[in-house]
Parts: structure tokens; C-alpha cells; sequence
């Protein structure tokens, strides 16, 4: 399992995830948990675009995130053969991107998985977000991958506020502590109320009225930093004491992606050094030049 979690302010976008991913036996029983995935991507180098995942941690033989940098090759023109999916570095939408995204998964998902028991239960979720060009402020979109493997357009996330706060996949914690109630609520207040056709309206009022106004339109960049981190490492540390296996942890890897400044890594994980594995900084080609 994961967790995710997106903070759009104005002076940018954060992403934040754990990196854990679960093992499943035939049974869906837990085989192992292992700590090192990786859920956030730049889809694009050198430009504001970028990606995270959660839920299904693999499609067939290759990890998402194999995949997720097999679909920033398409968009940077990279691949040798296929160039349905490349866009133009100086001339580009989120929105675009999301919808190149949502056609290259479902492409790879649908190649992987073609019957009804096969998809049965392998949900996923990728969220894609950035800033076109020259827009003002960051855009977030959805894309989801349903329990029977039905996969979702690409969904504007927050489109219409300047500051937004999105958690995703085991967000209980996180759910408890801004909204204020728990996922279980409604279970409970079936032994409370007289009509259960009040749940529904009962919930949304106690969240409107007991939400944490944690987020800010004019919040800095590193505030939204920190308070992601936070709400990642929340998440973890909660799981870790609940029964049963810790299916969030490992560490918290964040990205910030700034209209100037780029997809920039805060924290993210290594399992090689730089000093031993030299490259040279990527180059976006002049207007009208073919990448080399």
C-alpha cells in the first residue's frame, strides 16, 4: 500500500509519498513489505512536470516507477520508435501530459492484464502535476485505475482554489487529523442516528466544521514542504503501531515543482552514490532542434 500527498500553493506544487510496497501472495495474503519503491517521478527533465503513484506497484514484469520513466522518454522524444506521445518542451499542458499518461498506462496495463478476474482488485492511482507554459499557478490531475481495472480521463484536482492539500491511498492518520473524523465514522453513527439517509450529511458537516485550515494560498514553497513531509511521516509512524504488517513506511521521498526553479528532489533515496556513478546535467534542445 501508500501514501501520497500533493499541497499546491502559489509558489508551487509539493509531492510527497512513503516507500513502501506490499508483496501479495495468490491468497492476498502479505508475503513481504519491502521500503525502498519509488512513487514520485519527473516526467519531463528540466521542466515543471511531475508524478506520483500509489496502489498497484508494478504492471506485469516492470515497477511503475519503470514505467513512469518509460513514459517521460515518449514525452521528451526519446524512445526510437514511438513518438505518439512526445510533446514540445517550450510549448506544453499538464493536461496534455495527464492525458498522454492515462493513454501509455492503460496501454500497458491493458496489455498486461486482458480478463475481468486478472484486473480484479489492482487499483492504482498516478497523479500528475506541474505548470504548462507560462501559466501562473501549478494544475493537478487524477488518473485512476478502479478495483475492476476500469482506468479514469485524466481529473482536474483543485482547479478552481489557489491552495489545496490531497492525500491519497492509506491516508487514516492524515484523514483523522485535518478532517477531523475518521473513514469509519459512518459506521458508527449508524448506532447513533434514527436515519441512516443522515450519515452522509452529518459527515460533511462535522468535516466542514472540524477541518484544519492547514494550507495557504501565500504559504512559502519550504512551509509546504515541511508540512508534507509531516503528514507522510505521520502516516508512517501511525501505521506502524496499528496490528498487523506496516504496509506504509520506509523513507519519505518529496519533490517541489516551481514555475522557475523546476521539479527540484528535497528528500529522496539513493541506492548508489553520485561519486561513483558521474553524469552529465540534461540539456531541453533550442526550438526546432531534435534532441540528441
Amino acid at each position: 500500500m501508500s501514501v501520497a500527498v500533493a499541497v499546491k500553493v502559489h509558489d508551487g506544487l509539493v509531492l510527497a509519498a512513503d516507500s513502501a510496497t506490499t508483496i501479495l501472495t495468490g491468497t492476498r495474503d502479505v508475503y513481504n513489505v519491502y521500503n525502498h519503491a519509488n512513487k514520485i517521478f519527473n516526467l519531463y527533465k528540466m521542466r515543471p512536470v511531475g508524478a506520483m503513484s500509489w496502489g498497484l506497484g508494478s504492471i506485469g514484469v516492470s515497477s511503475v516507477s519503470t514505467i513512469a520513466k518509460d513514459l517521460r522518454a515518449r514525452l521528451m522524444g526519446e524512445h526510437p520508435t514511438d513518438d505518439r506521445f512526445k510533446v514540445d518542451p517550450h510549448k506544453h499542458s499538464v493536461e496534455d501530459i495527464a492525458v498522454k499518461a492515462k493513454q501509455f498506462l492503460e496501454e500497458k496495463y491493458n496489455a498486461e492484464y486482458g480478463s475481468e478476474q486478472e484486473r480484479k482488485d489492482l487499483g492504482m492511482g498516478f497523479f500528475v502535476g506541474g505548470y504548462s507554459t507560462d501559466a501562473s499557478l501549478p494544475e493537478q490531475y487524477l488518473i485512476e485505475f478502479g478495483d475492476d481495472g476500469a482506468c479514469s480521463d485524466p481529473t482536474p484536482w483543485a482547479k478552481d482554489l489557489d491552495a489545496s492539500l490531497a492525500s491519497f491511498a492509506m491516508d487514516y492518520a492524515i484523514h483523522r487529523l485535518v478532517k477531523g473524523v475518521g473513514y469509519d465514522m459512518g459506521y458508527v453513527l449508524k448506532d447513533l442516528v434514527a436515519d441512516e439517509k443522515d450519515i452522509p450529511y452529518i459527515i460533511e458537516l462535522m468535516e466542514d466544521r472540524m477541518n484544519a485550515p492547514l494550507v495557504h494560498p501565500a504559504m512559502p514553497i519550504k512551509d509546504a514542504i515541511d508540512l508534507a513531509e509531516f503528514l507522510v511521516q505521520t502516516e508512517i509512524s501511525f501505521t506502524r503501531f496499528l496490528p498487523g504488517a506496516s504496509m506504509v513506511g520506509g523513507e519519505v521521498e518529496v519533490a517541489a515543482i516551481s514555475k522557475h526553479e523546476g521539479f527540484k528532489w528535497i528528500r529522496r533515496k539513493h541506492y548508489y552514490g553520485f561519486t561513483l556513478n558521474p553524469r552529465p546535467e540534461p540539456t531541453i534542445p533550442q526550438e526546432n532542434e531534435k534532441p540528441g
